[in-house]
C-alpha cells in the first residue's frame, strides 16, 4: 500500500490543480449536515433536498447516532454523496479511543462514505492529527476537519493541513436562509492552500422545514469522489417528490411556477437543477434569488424543557454556544431539570 502521507499529498495537490485559490466557485455541491436534533435525520434522510448529506456518527468515546446507518443508506439510495463525522472530546479520552469508537461506526461503509472530524473542543493539535491518521488509514482517504475559522487561524495546524478543511463562520449571523443560497466565502485562513467545504449557517431552511446547517463544497461530483475515495451512487439525485427526470419537461411551465417549485426542492440543486430546467435555469434562478431575498424574517423560537442529568451540548450538539447565548447562560453553563431553554 502506499504510504498515507504521500496518497494525502497526491490529493491536495489534485484538488488545489482543481480548485485554485481558496475558495473557488466554479464548481460547487450544496448539503446539509445533520444530527439527532434534526427530525428528518431519525426518520427520512432521503427526502432532505441537497447533493450531498453529512450525518453525525459519534461523540467521544460513549454517543453513536441511533438511527446513523438508516440514516446513511437512505441518503445512498436516494443517490446523494454522503459524508460521516465524529464530534471530539480531546478533554475526555484519547484520539485512538475515539477514533475506534467512530470507526466502529463508519467502517461497513467504506468506499460509499467520506469521513470527517467535528474539532470544537480543546485545540490540541497532536490529537487531531493522530485521529486524522488513523481515521483516513483505515478508511484508505483523505479524512477531513470541521473547524470555525476563529480556531483555524488561532493557531499553527501542522500536518493537520494535510487535510482537507470544512470551515464553519456565519457572516450573516443567525439570519434565516431559505435554501442554498451562501455568500461569498469571507474569511482568510491560516495553513491550508484550499477551503474544500464552508458551513456557511446553522438557520437554513429546506421546504420550509429547519433548521439545517448549510454547505457549500467547492468542487463537482469527481472531486467529492477522489477526495473520499468512493465509487458514485448509482440512482439519481433525490428531491422531495420523487426523483429528477432525464428530460427537462418543464417547457411547459412559466417562469414563476418552476421559481416556486424550485424552491421547494423539486428540481434539485447544483448541476441537477441546472439539467432540469435546461434553457429556463437562468431566468428561474433570477427569480429564485429574488424571491428568497424578501425571506429574512428570523423562524419562530422553539423551546426545551431541560430534563435531568442533560447538558447543553448533550441537548443541542454543535448549536450549543448560540443556544446558551440565546438563553442568557454564561460560564460554568449550569442549567437544571425544568428550566426551558429557547433555541
Amino acid at each position: 500500500m502506499r504510504s498515507v502521507c504521500k496518497k494525502l499529498v497526491a490529493l491536495v495537490v489534485a484538488f488545489a490543480a482543481c480548485m485554485g485559490i481558496v475558495p473557488a466557485a466554479n464548481a460547487a455541491m450544496y448539503g446539509a449536515d445533520v444530527s439527532g436534533w434534526n427530525a428528518q435525520a431519525r426518520t427520512d434522510c432521503a427526502s432532505i433536498p441537497g447533493d450531498f448529506l453529512i450525518v453525525k456518527a459519534t461523540e467521544g468515546t460513549g454517543f453513536r447516532f441511533a438511527q446513523f446507518g438508516q440514516c446513511v443508506s437512505q441518503a445512498l439510495n436516494a443517490g446523494k454523496r454522503v459524508a460521516a463525522y465524529h464530534y471530539a472530546r480531546p478533554s475526555r479520552s484519547s484520539s485512538l479511543a475515539e477514533a475506534n469508537h467512530f470507526l466502529d461506526a463508519v467502517r461497513p461503509y467504506k468506499g460509499r462514505i467520506w469521513t470527517f472530524l467535528d474539532y470544537e473542543d480543546v485545540p490540541a493539535t497532536d490529537w487531531a492529527r493522530d485521529w486524522l491518521k488513523i481515521v483516513s488509514q483505515t478508511m484508505g482517504q483523505s479524512t477531513g476537519i470541521y473547524m470555525s475559522a476563529s480556531w483555524v487561524n488561532s493557531r499553527d495546524w501542522g500536518e493537520c493541513t494535510r487535510y482537507p478543511l470544512w470551515v464553519a463562520g456565519y457572516p450573516a449571523g443567525y439570519t434565516r436562509f431559505s435554501g442554498y443560497n451562501p455568500p461569498a466565502f469571507p474569511y482568510k485562513v491560516r495553513g491550508w492552500q484550499v477551503v474544500s467545504m464552508w458551513q456557511f449557517t446553522s438557520s437554513g431552511y429546506l421546504n420550509n422545514v429547519g433548521a439545517y446547517d448549510l454547505n457549500i463544497f467547492y468542487g463537482d461530483t469527481s472531486t467529492w469522489d477522489k477526495l473520499a475515495e468512493s465509487a458514485p451512487p448509482s440512482t439519481s439525485v433525490a428531491t422531495p417528490s420523487g426523483t429528477i427526470d432525464s428530460q427537462p419537461a418543464q417547457q411547459t411551465k412559466d417562469i414563476e411556477t418552476l421559481a416556486r417549485e424550485t424552491i421547494r426542492g423539486v428540481y434539485g440543486t447544483g448541476a441537477a437543477r441546472r439539467a432540469a430546467l435546461g434553457p429556463n435555469y437562468a431566468a428561474v434562478q433570477a427569480r429564485v434569488n429574488q424571491i428568497l431575498g424578501t425571506r429574512t424574517s428570523a423562524p419562530a423560537s422553539r423551546v426545551h424543557v431541560v430534563r435531568r442529568g442533560e447538558c447543553l451540548s448533550g441537548i443541542f450538539g454543535r448549536d450549543w454556544q448560540r443556544v446558551a447565548r440565546l438563553n442568557g447562560i454564561r460560564a460554568p453553563y449550569t442549567i437544571y431539570p425544568g428550566q426551558r431553554l429557547r433555541y
